[in-house]
C-alpha cells in the first residue's frame, strides 16, 4: 500500500468537512451498509457532537477564548484517535466498502497493490482453534517458540474468516475479520451459519498498521 497524505492533519475547515462527511455517508447507507455495528456509530456520534460544538466556537477567532480553543483541540484529538483505526478497519480493510463508498466519505483511495512494509512483525503466528459454546470458537495464538505473548512491534492479531466451501485464495480477501489485542480470543459466529465450513486465518498487525502473512486453518 502506498503512503498517502494524512487527511486528518488538514486545516480546521478541511477536517470539519471530512469527519462530518464520513459519518453522514456511512450512517446514510441502506442496511446492512458496510457492516459497521450500531454501537460503533453511536460512539462515533458521541465524539463528533462535542467536537462540532467546539469547532463552531473555535472557527470564530476573534470571539474564541484560549480555553475554548483548547477544548476544541482536545475534542478534535479524541475524534481523530477514534477515526484512524475506524477508517482502516471499516473502509480500507473492509471488502464491503467499495471505492465509490470510500470516495463518497471524502477519504482518498489507497493503492490496491500489496507491497511489503518496513516494520512488519517478523513472525507468522501459529494458531490453535477449539470449538466452544454458543457458536463461539476459541482461538489461541503463539509464536514459533511457543510464546503466547505478542512479538515486538505487534499491536494486535487479526482473525480473518470465510464461511462456506470455497474460500478466496488470498486470506486478505476474506470478507469478515476481527482484531484482538488479547490472547486467547473468542471468535463469535452468526447462529445462522451453524454447521457450515469455516476457513480461518490469523495474522499479526504491527504498531504501524501493516499486516504480516497469515497462518491458515480450515
Amino acid at each position: 500500500m502506498t503512503t498517502d497524505t494524512d487527511q486528518f492533519t488538514g486545516s480546521e475547515a478541511e477536517y470539519d468537512t471530512l469527519v462530518n462527511q464520513i459519518y453522514t455517508e456511512i450512517q446514510g447507507l441502506a442496511a446492512p451498509g458496510i457492516g459497521v455495528p450500531v454501537a460503533t456509530m453511536t460512539t462515533f456520534l458521541g465524539l463528533l457532537t462535542p467536537y462540532s460544538a467546539s469547532y463552531l466556537i473555535a472557527k470564530n477567532k476573534e470571539n474564541c477564548t484560549k480555553t475554548q480553543h483548547t477544548t476544541y483541540l482536545t475534542n478534535r484529538a479524541n475524534l481523530t484517535k477514534f477515526l484512524r483505526p475506524f477508517v482502516k478497519m471499516w473502509l480500507y480493510d473492509n471488502v464491503l466498502a467499495t471505492d465509490a463508498i470510500i470516495t463518497a466519505t471524502g477519504m482518498k483511495l489507497h493503492s490496491e497493490t500489496r507491497t511489503s512494509h518496513e516494520g512488519q512483525p517478523a513472525e507468522i503466528p501459529a494458531m490453535v482453534v477449539k470449538a466452544a459454546a454458543a457458536h463461539t470458537i476459541d482461538v489461541h495464538i503463539h509464536t514459533s517458540t511457543g510464546n503466547i505473548g505478542k512479538p515486538v512491534g505487534v499491536h494486535s492479531t487479526r482473525i480473518r474468516y470465510f464461511i462456506g466451501p470455497t474460500p478466496p485464495a488470498d486470506p486478505a480477501d476474506y470478507p469478515k475479520f476481527v482484531d484482538f489485542t488479547k490472547n486467547p480470543m473468542a471468535l463469535i459466529l452468526p447462529a445462522a451459519n451453524a454447521g457450515q465450513e469455516i476457513t480461518i486465518a490469523a495474522c499479526y498487525v504491527s504498531e504501524t498498521g501493516s499486516v504480516e502473512g497469515c497462518h491458515l486453518l480450515k
